[in-house]
Order: structure tokens, then sequence, then C-alpha cells
């Protein structure tokens, strides 16, 4: 089913119509990365052009891990990323920059292990209190409320009916990736789930995606999320894969110039190879778990 109707907690005319050219000058961020701008994006496709991202779609990515020094070292060595310092205002939060623009953000984890090592993707919304409520509603679990971060917006943390952790960021000062689609900065968002049909309903009434079918067979239910003729994250059904269905995820894939040369840094840095390099019609992949147990996938 396709949803054409955006909920109207999404809706923020001024979010919409904002063109980030410079962050503002109060906020920690900016503070400590002067004279930054959001660049104008690769001229691929128009979702890479955007310097803010839609409503609905992902604008960000952390990684929260039990070893912030080692994982600092290990993505900086696939990627080339420079691991900005944390700041203990937010808890040793710290930013992944590629060419000068933030990519990806990285925190410790202080849960005694009680929380996954892993990738969150975070939606972009219009009101992050509002969104969490459309989350309860469609039978989804609110595991962080809506909480301000300086004035940099207001973020949440949410499980989906089908068990994936995700976020939400309401953007104030900071509006998420400062790049999307090339190399050294995200791609792709993929949804691994068994509970396939529940998790794109889920998505299609509480966020407003428009969804299409892939395939629909037990062998291969893919679908994806799209603006107009564009694709931005997909939801893979792994109800009937070999290995099993495995735990529900969110996979990001994120762009790289030699897929075998990010695996092999990879390999490296004593990371577990989880899918060695391959050519797809989608250009040439591989997954992969970073030394302290966080998946994800990069893609040439």
């Amino acid at each position: 089913m396709a949803v054409s109707v955006i909920p109207s907690h999404l809706i923020d005319q001024g979010a919409v119509e904002a063109e980030f050219t410079q962050l503002p000058l109060n906020n920690w961020w900016l503070r400590n990365h002067p004279a930054t701008t959001v660049r104008a994006l690769d001229e691929r496709s128009d979702m890479a052009r955007r310097s803010m991202t839609p409503l609905a779609q992902f604008c960000w990515v952390d990684l929260m891990t039990p070893e912030v020094d080692r994982a600092r070292a290990f993505y900086s060595s696939v990627f080339g990323w420079e691991a900005r310092e944390g700041d203990p205002e937010f808890g040793g939060y710290f930013m992944f920059f590629h060419d000068g623009v933030p990519v990806a953000g990285g925190m410790p984890d202080m849960s005694a292990g009680q929380a996954p090592t892993q990738w969150t993707p975070y939606l972009a919304v219009g009101d992050a209190e509002a969104s969490l409520s459309a989350v309860r509603q469609g039978g989804g679990t609110v595991v962080s409320d809506a909480m301000a971060v300086g004035s940099l917006g207001v973020m949440g943390v949410f499980v989906d009916p089908s068990g994936a952790v995700a976020g939400v960021w309401e953007p104030r000062d900071f509006p998420g990736f400062g790049a999307v689609d090339e190399p050294g900065a995200p791609r792709w968002f993929e949804l691994h789930t068994s509970g396939f049909g529940g998790a794109k309903a889920f998505f299609e009434d509480a966020f407003g995606w428009s969804t299409s079918m892939l395939s629909d067979t037990d062998e291969f239910r893919y679908a994806t999320a799209n603006e107009g003729e564009a694709q931005f994250a997909g939801i893979n059904d792994t109800a009937h894969h070999p290995g099993g269905p495995g735990q529900p995820r969110w996979l990001v894939y994120f762009g790289v110039e030699s897929c075998d040369q990010a695996v092999a840094a990879a390999r490296a840095g004593g990371a577990t190879i989880t899918m060695e390099p391959s050519d797809t019609p989608y250009g040439r992949l591989a997954t992969i778990t970073d030394p302290m147990g966080a998946s994800f996938a990069v893609m040439q």
C-alpha cells in the first residue's frame, strides 16, 4: 500500500523552506568547528544536493560502542573519517567528519552492556513529541522520550513493532548530515526484519512513507520507501533467509570509492566480514561487523 498523505506531526513549514548554508554560532557544534558550512552536495541525485533532509527521511546516524577510542580509529581507517573530540556536556558524544562536513556521530555505551552495540538511524521530523506519540499509536515502543540536545535539536529513540531500533530528530541548529549518497557518507538505509508486513505498515502510518514492492516472493520480499521517483530506504523480509531471520535491525550502507579496499582496511582493523565484496545491480557491496560488534555495509 502506498501512502500519499503526510502526517501533520511531520510538517514544519519553516524547516521545509529553510536552506542551511551556515549553522548559527550559538551551538556547541559550530563553536567547536567554526566557519564550517554545509556544502553543496554531490549532483548525482536530488537527495544528495539537499542541505537539509526532507521530513520523514533519515537525517543522521550514530554509533553506540563500548570502545570509543577503538571505534574512532577503526572508522577513520576504513572511511578516511576525522573523529572530532567528544564533549562532556553531551556525555562524550562526538562526530565523524568527511571532507569537512559531519556524516555520523558516536557515543560511549554507558549501559554496562545492556544496550546493543549498533548504528542507529534517525528520521527528520517537525515535532519529535508528536512523532513519538504516533510511534506509540502505531504499536511501537518509545525507549527514549523527546529530549532537547542543547540548541541543536530534539531527539527520541523508539523500537518499531518488529523490534528494530531507530530514532527521530527534530532539527534546530543542527540539520544532520552534511553529505549523503557519496563516498565517505551514508548512502542507503535498510530494515532487516522477519515482521515485514507490520513494519511496512508502521512506517507508512506513523511517518507517512510511500512504499512500493520491489519483489514479493518468500525467497525475496523487499519494499522501498520513495519520494517521487527517488528511493531513500528499504525494508527487507528476513523471515525466509537461509541463515535464519536474525535480530531485527537497521543496516546502514556507507559509500566508498573501493569496496575491496574498504573491506581490506576493516579486516586489518579487526572486523569480521559477514558478506565478502559482491557485484550487484546496485553496485559492489559488502557487509561488515566492526571489532566491537556493530554491523554496517559498504557500497561502491
